[in-house]
């Protein structure tokens, strides 16, 4: 459902916590600043000032709409780019500036079964909408969602407990499949998304929905590749 743009203005977001994912991510919760109205799967605009000037940058906000206290965000920060810099060097107390906000509510339609798709800090829009359905309640009892979840190491898989007691509460509603290129741990599978999609396609229903989150190359190569396997154009929808 549409929502009024609360974000006529820029905001101030006080960093109240921050935890360190094997030097790979950083999940960021800050304060939600009062009239701070968004749907769950939205992406925020956050101002980035560094030695080089001011730019913005996408993120996709990891916190269900649902939650009032704080916002999320999960942060890939293992690169020596200028956005990652930035966020490495950030400490507890600090303001973060939102600027702006974007995106639609991704999923409206849940008389279907559901396949979301996310490779690393792609997680972050899911997450936000696992967290509606199940941890504030909005689950109808009757969704069919599946998680494919990859990422490089299986000891930086930012949320893995999470949504693991999540599946374990509502395992009628809610099936994980997590992949990763390096396994320490016996309850994920070896090898990419790619890998996963393939050894689980024929195991899912071909009427579902596919919703991918990840880098620009990620979601082509997983579209390409469920197309591949006949589902339909239609039934594919991404969020960069």
């Amino acid at each position: 459902m549409p929502i009024t743009n609360s974000l006529l203005k820029s905001y101030e977001s006080k960093i109240v916590e921050i935890q360190n994912i094997d030097a790979q991510y950083l999940l960021f919760k800050c304060e939600r600043p009062k009239n701070f109205n968004f749907n769950s799967g939205q992406y925020a605009s956050i101002e980035i000032n560094d030695d080089i000037g001011t730019c913005e940058f996408l993120y996709s906000i990891a916190s269900s709409s649902e939650e009032t206290n704080f916002l999320e965000f999960c942060i890939q920060v293992n690169t020596q780019s200028r956005a990652s810099t930035f966020w490495r060097k950030l400490k507890i107390g600090e303001l973060l500036r939102i600027n702006n906000l974007g995106g639609t509510e991704m999923i409206t339609d849940y008389s279907h079964p559901i396949v979301m798709i996310a490779g690393g800090s792609g997680i972050a829009p899911f997450r936000a909408i696992i967290h509606d359905l199940f941890i504030y309640k909005k689950t109808s009892g009757s969704e069919n969602i599946t998680l494919i979840y990859g990422v490089k190491k299986s000891s930086a898989m930012p949320y893995q407990k999470e949504f693991k007691d999540i599946e374990k509460q509502f395992s009628n509603n809610l099936k994980l499949i997590l992949s990763s290129e390096e396994v320490q741990d016996n309850t994920i599978s070896k090898g990419n998304l790619i890998t996963a999609i393939e050894t689980n396609i024929t195991n899912l229903d071909k009427k579902s929905e596919f919703y991918i989150c990840g880098s620009l190359n990620m979601i082509q190569t997983v579209k390409d590749k469920l197309i591949e396997h006949k589902i339909p154009s239609k039934q594919i929808f991404h969020e960069y």
